[in-house]
């Protein structure tokens, strides 16, 4: 995959350094292009993806067709969930006057649900995608962060989460 340019709309410094590992990874570039993170203190933070979504789709995947180009959308479920978040970016998408995300195109949306937290986890019984995790995990290490981008990169066939058997669909998006 190396060659590919790539972006990052995302909420919280979390979800960029979770995409530098996946990243990482799968052999992109490094560094993407440009990182948008929702600014701290300033709303919800998912409100914010949601509102840039359009935008930066339109800007990346959609003004380069044909160019091996991509970009990693990351917003947390939260009490959503992974459906009705992807529903509202498509809704995001149409209010936009854009057409949905097409089969091929190399937009990779990820939703942690809960949050992020729940993917820093370690894999257990007890980690769940129904409640807020977050007081759990209140100063994630890198190792935390590999974990997670090497079960969305080499998931487990008894994954529990269905969030992140979602993300191993979703990075499947990546031009080759």
């Amino acid at each position: 995959m190396n060659g590919v340019r790539w972006w990052l709309l995302g909420e919280d410094p979390g979800h960029e350094r979770l995409a530098l590992e996946l990243a990482r990874s799968i052999g992109l570039n490094k560094r993407p292009v440009n990182v948008t993170i929702a600014p701290s203190g300033e709303g919800a933070a998912s409100a914010f993806v949601l509102k840039r979504y359009a935008r930066e789709v339109r800007a990346t995947t959609r003004r380069r067709p044909g160019e091996r180009v991509a970009i990693l959308v990351m917003i947390d479920g939260d009490n959503l969930g992974l459906s009705r978040r992807k529903q509202q970016l498509d809704e995001a998408l149409r209010e936009a006057g854009e057409p949905t995300r097409a089969a091929d195109e190399p937009v990779v949306i990820l939703v942690p649900t809960w949050s992020i937290e729940t993917w820093l986890l370690p894999q257990s019984a007890e980690v769940t995608e129904a409640v807020d995790l977050k007081p759990q995990m209140r100063d994630p290490q890198t190792k935390h962060f590999e974990e997670a981008a090497r079960r969305i990169v080499r998931p487990d066939d008894d994954e529990p989460l269905a969030s992140v058997r979602d993300a191993t669909r979703e990075v499947a998006r990546l031009p080759k």
